[in-house]
């Protein structure tokens, strides 16, 4: 009766429309994932923020996640004298790219600034990524992660590579901010830790563009519930 594909920002539909019958058989419907919404106030983290400022970047750790990107966005910033720490969160599933990370790390002479956290709760994730500096985006394929939806919405501050899948949600400097590279990155993570953005302003205009934009996880289980 229906085909219903997710919208993760991975092109799901052009594939369908190759691939799709000659004779119509099924309804096509491709729909934004559902999250839970959260205020900042209602989570329940069990850990402390640090005490210094930091970057955060939540993924598990897999080549196209490009971890590496964010950690010479890192360099960069130090090398300017910003010596800011990298909190990485997610499972370290593929032990090959952990350690091929780890090795970057030493290379880039970041090591007592680098952290990796593993896989953390939810609200963990969340709390973190809202105290972060920035949230950087960098993956290959598509930003339009769970992880991005879920921050975005709390009202963290996201910096995406503009490669179209974040366009519909951040307005650069209204917000969050697309760049096109690790300098852009770095240009903004700069400007941000010496106050030259409104945080508290970007953080309303996020929130009041997921509610928006983004569907909850119950109007998405009702939606589906309907069609069947």
């Amino acid at each position: 009766d229906f085909f219903l594909m997710t919208n993760d920002g991975t092109g799901g539909d052009r594939v369908y429309e190759k691939w799709k019958p000659h004779k119509k058989k099924y309804e096509y419907l491709f729909w934004k994932t559902g999250i839970v919404f959260k205020r900042v106030e209602e989570l329940k983290p069990t850990i402390s923020i640090p005490d210094h400022p930091y970057i955060f970047f939540a993924a598990r750790i897999e080549d196209w996640k490009r971890h590496d990107r964010v950690l010479r966005v890192l360099r960069i910033l130090h090398d300017r004298g910003i010596q800011l720490h990298l909190y990485f969160a997610g499972s370290h599933q593929f032990k090959i790219q952990y350690e091929k990370l780890v090795k970057l790390v030493e290379e880039l002479e970041l090591s007592e600034f680098v952290h990796f956290m593993g896989a953390i709760k939810q609200d963990d994730l969340r709390y973190m990524a809202y105290h972060a500096v920035a949230n950087p985006f960098m993956y290959d394929i598509s930003n339009l992660s769970n992880v991005f939806c879920e921050i975005f919405s709390l009202g963290a501050i996201a910096i995406g590579i503009n490669d179209g899948t974040l366009n519909e949600y951040i307005e650069h400097e209204k917000t969050g901010f697309l760049v096109n590279d690790e300098e852009g990155v770095a240009d903004i993570v700069q400007k941000l830790f010496y106050g030259d953005y409104d945080i508290e302003d970007l953080r309303k205009r996020a929130i009041h563009c997921s509610r928006q934009k983004i569907l909850g996880c119950v109007e998405r289980s009702e939606k589906e519930i309907e069609i069947f």
